[in-house]
């Protein structure tokens, strides 16, 4: 019995060596002369690629797909569909999320904690103190700031409220919304005032997809977004295999959308 546990042991670290030394190198490689024979400079700064993948997890056992699923999903490495991936799993609605066990806090693209979403399982995470403040699980959507329900956004006290609209430079009226999706009314805008004072602006095309955001502020990353005064910048949304948007890399927002949006830059 300790032979053949010796000798699995030796196999899996074999395999390892194998795959982290001589495949993947391959296939890392292969994917990048492959992308930049196919795609152009600005089709790859939307995101473009080719790649070859040599995922042996799927060739792992349960107890190591587990293990690898809890070490990397609860420190936000993995989104829930990436998890389900390792068990040959279909993605679900909104299981692209990333969460940081703590338990449990969403976290948009750039890290930063979501102050109020809605994820899987119906329940609400609210952040009322913004990194490392206090979470509370709710069943409900609440402002943590007035106490209101979301969509009592006037200051009459009906708990059923009209919603809160704004109107950009070019006069299009824009939805004021807690947290920011992916899809939403067919060729609307909306926007999400964030803690720290910056204003993320989504647009939506006919088919409600999301199709750009402009953005009057850095993230808190200036080296990612090197543009404006503020850092002021646009990502410009694609749909994935599974029908799913998602934004390109940062770029310098055009003079038009410099126009429409001068109230907030």
């Amino acid at each position: 019995m300790l032979m053949l546990s010796i000798a699995f042991a030796l196999f899996r670290y074999l395999q390892s060596f194998f795959l982290e030394g001589k495949i993947q190198p391959f296939a890392l490689e292969l994917g990048l002369v492959h992308t930049n024979m196919t795609f152009t400079e600005r089709e790859k700064a939307f995101g473009s690629q080719i790649f070859f993948s040599s995922n042996r997890l799927q060739y792992a056992s349960i107890s190591d797909k587990t293990n690898y699923v809890v070490q990397m999903g609860d420190c936000g490495r993995t989104s829930i569909n990436e998890d389900r991936e390792v068990f040959n799993l279909p993605p679900i609605e909104d299981g692209d999320r990333h969460f940081i066990r703590g338990e449990y806090r969403p976290v948009d693209s750039y890290g930063d904690a979501v102050e109020s979403v809605e994820p899987i399982g119906g329940n609400t995470m609210i952040d009322k103190g913004g990194r490392g403040g206090i979470i509370e699980e709710r069943k409900f959507i609440q402002n943590p700031d007035t106490g209101k329900m979301e969509g009592s956004t006037s200051d009459g006290g009906d708990e059923g409220g009209s919603e809160k609209t704004t109107t950009n430079a070019a006069g299009q009226t824009v939805k004021i919304v807690e947290h920011i999706e992916t899809k939403g009314e067919p060729n609307s805008i909306t926007q999400k005032e964030n803690s720290n004072g910056g204003i993320d602006r989504n647009y939506y095309g006919p088919d409600g997809h999301q199709t750009k955001q402009i953005s009057n502020h850095d993230h808190g990353h200036p080296k990612q977004h090197p543009f404006g005064k503020h850092g002021e910048h646009a990502h410009d949304y694609v749909l994935d295999k599974n029908g799913i948007s998602r934004h390109g890399k940062a770029r310098e927002m055009t003079d038009e959308e410099k126009k429409d949006n001068g109230d907030m830059i």
